[in-house]
């Protein structure tokens, strides 16, 4: 419906008045509104003769960023309803009742449809010391029946935000595509057990992990990874190759290093041996360098393999792949149905739309183009820029094979296996749970 609407002359002569009272309360509930629109909204019914029904209905669209997870947005909308009721009543205009009666309220999250992003859970964060604990028991009581249907269990900082610390510490449950459990009481165990340890603004989200093989291009690096965050499977290879590449594999922490104190951890981040060889005849590389190495691995304190085995990460090919993901996404909103109707009644100026668009659902496409946007613009940014160094290889174990015991045939399993010493400022740690229960006590 446009300005001929019946309903459009009556919206206009209110809407000073709508959107001082909508303000009214957003400061009283110190709620900072980054948009306010009074837009159609297509609602969709199940008739009794169960066939679906579409109409538009109209409602007062405010755009907000959310700072707290608590029920400030839904005490607002409650309050910005009874207004609108109790100014109905006083209401002489026919019109202005019916459409104060009938005007609904929606709150949404301007960030709503940015990508998530995952941080890890430090030493300093309460819930790393008692993760142990909280993991063992989701897993050993919690999980005793539906263990077959969980992919994995971790803690990390988890949300919208590209700052780590406004995201929060969230238990990231990982579930299979075809489980069909019913995960609400599930979820609720779980939000109990951490409220059992004094934990109650620690988060849980359960989703379904995503299945192999599909559509969208595999991603390799993550942009957390430009500003020297890390991620496991994220993109790394040697400094002096584009076209090798591996993934990180995690972190780990060996004690009593020679040089170091007593009792002192010293970490490293885990990849393959196969994934930090460089091709030979490159910067002072030689073949018999990457023979020796290949064969016999790369000891501590190799001066050879600390000059010419430095890493990166994300690697160049990874950046490529992430970059084709993002234009990928770009190109799909832009040619969603939705979004380029709403894109025409904007053109056209027209205050209402026929309920077969959703308005709510424009305003999400917008903010994600404009986030999708600022990705591509910095990730092409980075490219340009110098390798983001990972720091060199401490050891290796060369490409060997460990022989299967009690095997009749010549084969073993594969070694493959590799150190990279990381600087200071690309290391982090992450709250894995393994994919496996821990055993019963058997006491």
């Amino acid at each position: 419906m446009d300005k001929t609407s019946l309903v459009y002359p009556v919206l206009e002569s209110l809407q000073n008045s709508l959107k001082h009272w909508i303000h009214e309360v957003l400061r009283y509930h110190r709620i900072t509104a980054v948009k306010l629109d009074f837009v159609g909204r297509a609602e969709t019914t199940l008739s009794p003769g169960q066939t679906v029904e579409s109409r538009a209905r109209l409602t007062a669209l405010i755009s907000a960023q959310r700072v707290a997870v608590d029920d400030k947005w839904l005490n607002a909308a409650r309050e910005i309803r009874t207004s609108f009721l109790l100014h109905a009543k006083k209401a002489k205009h026919p019109g202005a009742k019916d459409l104060l009666r009938s005007l609904l309220i929606e709150i949404l999250d301007s960030t709503s449809n940015y990508p998530m992003y995952m941080f890890p859970v430090l030493e300093h964060e309460e819930i790393f010391g008692q993760w142990t604990e909280i993991w063992t028991e989701i897993w050993t009581e919690i999980l005793e029946i539906l263990e077959t249907d969980i992919v994995s269990v971790g803690c990390y900082r988890r949300g919208r935000s590209r700052a780590a610390q406004d995201n929060p510490p969230t238990v990231f449950i990982l579930i299979n595509p075809w489980s069909s459990a019913d995960w609400r009481a599930f979820r609720d165990d779980v939000v109990k057990l951490l409220n059992q340890s004094s934990l109650p603004m620690v988060a849980v989200e359960i989703t379904t992990a995503a299945l192999p093989g599909g559509k969208d291009p595999e991603v390799e690096v993550s942009l957390e990874s430009l500003h020297g965050l890390n991620r496991l499977h994220q993109s790394l290879a040697p400094t002096l190759s584009d076209d090798i590449w591996g993934t990180l594999a995690g972190f780990i922490e060996l004690l009593g290093l020679p040089g170091t104190s007593d009792g002192q951890w010293t970490p490293f981040a885990l990849t393959c041996h196969h994934c930090v060889m460089p091709e030979a005849e490159r910067e002072g590389i030689s073949y018999d360098m990457i023979k020796n190495w290949n064969k016999n691995g790369v000891n501590p304190g190799d001066q050879d393999a600390k000059e010419h085995l430095k890493m990166k990460s994300p690697s160049l090919f990874g950046m490529k792949t992430e970059l084709e993901y993002l234009q990928c996404m770009t190109d799909k909103i832009l040619c969603d149905k939705n979004y380029q109707a709403s894109q025409d009644r904007q053109k056209q100026r027209q205050l209402f739309h026929d309920a077969q668009f959703d308005e709510s659902q424009y305003t999400k496409q917008v903010e994600h183009l404009r986030e999708l946007r600022l990705l591509v613009m910095e990730l092409e940014e980075r490219m340009k820029s110098s390798d983001p160094e990972f720091g060199s290889v401490f050891a290796a174990s060369g490409n060997k094979t460990k022989p299967l015991l009690n095997s009749k045939r010549s084969i073993g399993q594969p070694i493959d296996w590799a150190l990279i010493q990381v600087p200071p400022s690309r290391l982090c740690w992450t709250l894995v749970g393994s994919l496996r229960k821990p055993p019963k006590d058997s006491s």
